[in-house]
C-alpha cells in the first residue's frame, strides 16, 4: 500500500502477521508504535540494518529486548535484522 505510513497505517481496519521496517532510522520507534496495535499474537516484526546503524537504532533494540511481550532477537544478516516476535498482546 503507497503512501506516509503515519497516514496509512492508523486508516488500515486489519491485522498484521508481519512487519517490516526499512525507513529513516528515527522513525523506527514510531512507525513499531503505530504498528503495535494491529499485530496479531504470533506478528514478526523485522527491523532492517539494526547493527549497521547501532548508534540510532541501539536504543530501538534495547526497547524491543525489554519489553515482556516480545521474544526478540537480532540475526547478524548483511547490516542486522531485529526479529521480535509479539508473544502476547498488551
Amino acid at each position: 500500500m503507497p503512501g506516509d505510513a503515519f497516514e496509512t497505517l492508523p486508516s488500515i481496519d486489519d491485522v498484521f502477521d508481519v512487519v517490516f521496517l526499512d525507513a529513516e532510522k528515527e522513525l523506527y520507534e514510531p512507525l513499531f508504535d503505530a504498528a503495535r496495535d494491529k499485530l496479531e499474537p504470533g506478528a514478526v516484526v523485522i527491523a532492517d540494518n539494526v547493527l549497521s546503524h547501532e548508534e540510532v537504532l541501539g536504543a530501538y533494540s534495547r526497547a524491543r529486548q525489554a519489553d515482556p511481550t516480545l521474544e526478540s532477537v537480532t540475526l547478524p544478516l548483511d547490516r542486522g535484522w531485529r526479529f521480535p516476535p509479539v508473544l502476547r498482546n498488551r
